[in-house]
């Protein structure tokens, strides 16, 4: 009924019949029963729609996909043809995204055996295909092999700033990657106008003020132009977008590139791998889930370690 494939339980509940006042509505039964339980076939977002699908969306898809593979390698260690297998038990492969999803896949093997890209090959084909450290590695983080080896070159670097300076240049870093959805975050690293209270030249004293567990609405304030004479609806609409902003990058993204750093570092410099990314991501999140004011962090968008 939804027209899309997803995992896990979608629940749709639509009351067709009206509140029970109304038994006008309940006459025309067949038609009612028509309605709801009429049926679309669902579609793959990798077959028909796929060309009409923005670029960033098919980028996004053909990340997820291919940390998937490693997945899938990592817990099938006796399949010879992961690739077909794989395809076969996705959705796509039973519709007709089956050519497309066949080949995400096959390019990122490619790609993952790769041995001259950062931190080498991410696996090795010894009939069957298997993971190496590099590549379980990889796997864990969570991220894409293509984005894994942006934070191994990344992580090669011999000096890391520290605290909201360090987490400022990730954020500028790694803005443009797949698995970051954030539209603002990427507006503010583009050079692109855009009517945001967060700017390059702001955000890290952005990120120094939420680290010190400074009142929200304040830290907001702090970033406003002085010269604003934006209506108090206007500020208001500006104040949740920036909580939003902060949930979905701060409390969310950020640290989970750190913990994906942490898993990487080995790959690294002697000093990345003598860092403690975990600990970073932890600090983050025990100061975005500290109460400040009236205004709460969304505990929802905090990964629980």
């Amino acid at each position: 009924r939804a027209g899309a494939f997803s995992e896990g339980d979608t629940v749709l509940f639509e009351n067709l019949m009206g509140p029970p006042s109304l038994k006008r509505g309940q006459r025309n039964k067949r038609s009612l029963e028509e309605v709801m339980f009429a049926s679309s076939p669902l579609q793959s977002t990798l077959g028909g729609e796929w060309e009409e699908t923005p670029i960033q969306g098919q980028k996004l898809l053909e990340a997820t996909i291919s940390a998937q593979l490693l997945a899938c390698i990592g817990e099938h260690p006796d399949a010879e043809d992961i690739v077909s297998e794989l395809t076969e038990a996705s959705y796509a492969g039973q519709t007709d995204g089956k050519q497309n999803v066949r080949r995400i896949l096959s390019e990122t093997v490619s790609r993952i055996l790769d041995d001259q890209g950062a931190g080498g090959a991410m696996a090795v084909m010894n009939s069957p295909i298997r993971l190496t450290e590099f590549g379980q590695a990889a796997n864990l983080s969570g991220f894409s092999p293509g984005t894994c080896r942006l934070m191994v070159e990344f992580l090669s670097e011999e000096y890391f700033e520290t605290g909201a300076a360090l987490y400022s240049e990730l954020l500028e870093r790694f803005n443009d990657v797949p698995e970051q959805s954030n539209e603002t975050l990427k507006k503010i690293f583009s050079g692109v106008n855009h009517r945001n209270v967060v700017k390059t030249e702001n955000i890290e004293e952005m990120l120094s003020n939420l680290l010190l567990r400074m009142d929200l609405r304040q830290v907001f304030e702090r970033l406003r132009s002085k010269k604003s004479a934006a209506k108090p609806d206007t500020v208001e609409t500006m104040f949740e977008e920036f909580v939003s902003f902060i949930n979905g990058v701060v409390a969310n993204f950020l640290p989970w590139i750190l913990r994906a750093l942490g898993k990487l570092s080995k790959f690294g410099s002697e000093k990345a791998a003598a860092t403690d990314w975990s600990k970073m991501a932890k600090a983050i999140e025990t100061a975005l889930g500290a109460r400040s004011g009236d205004t709460e962090f969304d505990d929802l968008l905090i990964p629980i370690e």
